[in-house]
């Protein structure tokens, strides 16, 4: 009588055959049977379906955590730069603050428009003697603004740091009644009994004062911003003229951000009074076509001079 012998060529399948997994300790527990995995006609590469991939059009995923009140400068927002400095004048402390023309009408990042005869963005506080700019959703900065001003006249506010208090109240009172963020933030610049003031108030109600530095910038071109005042190693003490110019050089480096206009608005505190200076925008272009003018002129000359140098050619 014949007996089948085992073939070599028997096909080994999850149900019949299960490999024990190994244990590196002997006193372990003994390893769990896996649970039997019915067969299938598709080959083992085929019987996982690869993972769907995300649309590229989604809803992404929002961090939960909150940003820290210095993020938002540094592009959070896809549009404009506006900025403030402390300087002087003569020997009295000075504000002045400077922007392009760019408003964002909607919470989405291209949602903005660009009008050339439009108001400057800047926003006066009276009777306290200060200025509010602002980058993000305009219609709901519009009404933060209207309501902060209506605080200080009725209370007849004067004192920055109470001005800047109502604002970030204001702020957080309307985002809870909209129950969402409002993608805004405010530099709010004045001066007082005190002197000279810059602080930046973010959308969930918080404050930071930038007196100790001297300029503070937000929006999508304030990194850039930021980088030429540092740079340029800026600092509160310089005189009015210099301070104004190296700012207009460092709002012309923002540019190279799509979302930042190439016009330019300018507004100025000082004790007693304050206002835009609405032909200076085009006075500073003016001036910035000399000064380039100027070091093209002496960059030909030093480059001629290094070329006649035998310091910077080898022997």
């Amino acid at each position: 009588m014949l007996t089948a012998l085992p073939s070599k060529h028997k096909l080994d399948t999850c149900q019949n055959e299960k490999t024990p997994t190994l244990s590196h300790y002997p006193n372990s527990e003994p390893a769990r049977a896996e649970k039997p995995v019915p067969p299938s006609s598709l080959p083992i590469s085929a019987a996982r379906l690869p993972e769907r991939p995300p649309k590229l059009d989604g809803p992404r995923r929002q961090s939960k955590g909150r940003r820290s009140p210095n993020s938002v400068r540094k592009g959070a927002f896809s549009v404009t730069v506006c900025a403030a400095m402390i300087c002087k004048w003569k020997k009295q402390d000075m504000l002045f603050c400077i922007s392009d023309r760019m408003l964002t009408w909607g919470e989405g990042d291209d949602a903005y428009e660009t009008e050339p005869d439009r108001p400057s963005k800047v926003t006066g506080f009276c009777p306290a003697n200060a200025f509010c700019m602002c980058t993000g959703c305009m219609p709901f900065h519009d009404m933060v603004t209207r309501a902060t001003h209506e605080e200080i006249i009725s209370n007849n506010t004067t004192k920055i740091s109470e001005v800047v208090k109502t604002h970030a109240d204001c702020y957080v009172s309307f985002r809870k009644k909209q129950r969402r963020s409002a993608s805004a933030e405010s530099i709010i610049l004045g001066m007082d009994a005190g002197g000279a003031h810059i602080y930046h108030v973010t959308d969930d109600g918080r404050s930071v004062c930038f007196n100790r530095q001297g300029y503070c910038a937000i929006g999508v071109g304030a990194s850039s911003f930021e980088e030429q005042m540092s740079l340029a190693k800026f600092s509160r003490f310089l005189q009015y003229p210099d301070a104004l110019f190296l700012a207009y050089l460092a709002k012309r480096a923002a540019e190279v951000h799509p979302g930042v206009g190439p016009e330019t608005d300018v507004a100025q505190i000082k004790e007693g009074s304050s206002g835009p200076l609405r032909k200076a925008g085009k006075a500073l272009a003016t001036l910035r076509k000399k000064f380039e003018s100027a070091v093209k002129s002496e960059k030909k000359k030093i480059i001629k001079g290094m070329a006649a140098d035998r310091r910077f050619f080898l022997p």
